[in-house]
């Protein structure tokens, strides 16, 4: 059982592939920021189920995703989300960044 709970590769030109290969830190994983870096593909609702991310960064990225499919349960513990040019309303308490 993978134990990594903070990842940070912002503005990481070597930081390449998809997002989907980070699926096996969904029950660890409290940080993740991918700021600016172009070569992360996938898409951001893979982490939707990640149960302790509190801090998802995603600005500046290539990610892609609908945020008119996020519901309540979705991403039940974070405390910032910061997606790439999206919009959408979230509950106060929610700090959300439009980057």
């Amino acid at each position: 059982m993978p134990s990594l709970e903070r990842l940070v590769l912002e503005s990481n030109p070597r930081a390449f592939g998809d997002l989907s290969v980070l699926a096996y830190l969904s029950r660890t994983l409290r940080e993740l920021t991918l700021e600016d870096c172009d070569e992360i593909k996938g898409d951001f609702m893979v982490f939707k189920t990640f149960s302790n991310l509190e801090v998802l960064n995603l600005s500046r990225s290539k990610v892609i995703g609908d945020v008119e499919l996020l519901v309540v349960t979705d991403f039940p513990n974070a405390k910032q989300l910061h997606l790439p040019k999206v919009s959408c309303r979230l509950p106060k308490q929610l700090v959300f960044c439009l980057c």
